[in-house]
């Protein structure tokens, strides 16, 4: 399988978007206004033609809020930290919310993002980065090609960790996102049909659905790669939506505070560099994040400490002393309360 075989079959409507398209194009004088149909509408079409009940797909009405990884299309992939699949053209949207960061990536046409009642057009080459708790639904039909990219929490708390160490709108999104599962946002790039990107994605998708040996770690590496090429060459185009932009810049400016000082962190400190009362800098944390300051700084230091342990040879003590604890000891036991291995043990098994 190469891009240009793969490029040919996502093109071509699959059987199940073959029957939502009859549902579209059959959706009567009640619906023809509608450029898209939604969960209600689908329901409503379905009922009033037998046929269309009796060859629905086997999950056509199985619209759940909430995506898990218990989902039944998570059966066969339980290992994957990033798993993708193809959007599927003319199926009904249904608002819902995941437990995962969720990546669309528009690679020819275009689709339609819905939020907070508002519908965002993405085109191609756009590439939209939805966090978990995000309450949302998308459209895709004729001449599309969208691919969701579905990024597990743990691996992304590893791409956010390499890049924590950075000022840049990616690691604040990141940072406020790892904290709060409840703000309707999202961050979108323009990358102008970047066609490195492109392939970087297909050979991703490659990987994923038609090979075996090493896939996981190939398509990690290629997940890390399409970030930073991402933010090298298109962070100028970085647009992002939010329910509350001014309370999220904050806390976003508070989290990278603490990445950037965490030998240092403390409110007392943060609350003279912001102009802040400590006081004001708590309350706001805690509202925006549902998390106390000290939680955060202890998760931000576990998320350095691992990164330290895997990239470098520095003592115990020394990343210790780097992360602000006072003594390895000490480092050593709040690592261990949170992994359930020691620094050491952890350093040994990766």
């Amino acid at each position: 399988m190469d891009i240009k075989e793969l490029y040919t079959r996502l093109l071509v409507l699959n059987n199940i978007e073959i029957y939502y398209k009859r549902v579209f194009d059959n959706r009567g004088p009640k619906y023809i206004s509608n450029n898209y149909i939604d969960s209600f509408d689908f329901m409503d079409i379905a009922n009033s033609k037998p046929e269309f009940l009796e060859e629905a797909p086997q999950h056509a009405f199985i619209l759940p809020e909430e995506i898990t990884n218990s989902h039944h299309f998570y059966n066969e992939y339980k290992d994957l930290g990033v798993l993708l699949f193809q959007h599927q053209r003319y199926t009904p949207v249904f608002h819902h919310k995941h437990t995962f960061f969720e990546v669309l990536v528009v690679l020819v046409g275009s689709c339609i993002h819905i939020m907070n009642d508002t519908e965002y057009t993405l085109n191609a080459g756009d590439i939209c980065i939805i966090p978990p708790g995000a309450y949302h639904g998308v459209w895709a039909a004729k001449d599309s090609v969208v691919i969701n990219m579905h990024v597990q929490k743990p691996f992304f708390k590893e791409v956010w960790a390499s890049f924590s160490f950075h000022e840049n709108a990616l690691s604040r999104f990141f940072s406020t996102s790892m904290f709060n599962d409840n703000i309707n946002r999202f961050l979108s790039f323009h990358t102008n049909n970047d066609e490195d990107l492109k392939n970087l994605i297909l050979e991703m998708y490659i990987e994923h659905h038609y090979e075996n040996k090493y896939k996981i770690q190939i398509i990690e590496s290629l997940a890390i790669v399409l970030f930073s090429r991402l933010l090298r060459r298109y962070e100028h185009t970085i647009v992002q939506n939010t329910s509350s932009k001014f309370e999220n810049t904050i806390t976003a400016s508070f989290v990278a505070y603490i990445e950037q000082n965490i030998a240092n962190a403390n409110l007392d400190t943060m609350a003279k560099h912001f102009n802040y009362s400590p006081q004001y800098i708590s309350k706001k944390i805690k509202k925006a994040s549902g998390y106390t300051f000290s939680t955060i700084v202890k998760q931000i230091r576990y998320e350095q400490a691992k990164k330290m342990l895997k990239s470098s040879t520095e003592s115990i003590a020394e990343i210790a002393r780097k992360l602000g604890y006072q003594n390895a000891e000490n480092f050593t036991r709040t690592f261990k309360s949170i992994c359930g291995m020691s620094p050491n043990e952890y350093r040994k098994n990766i």
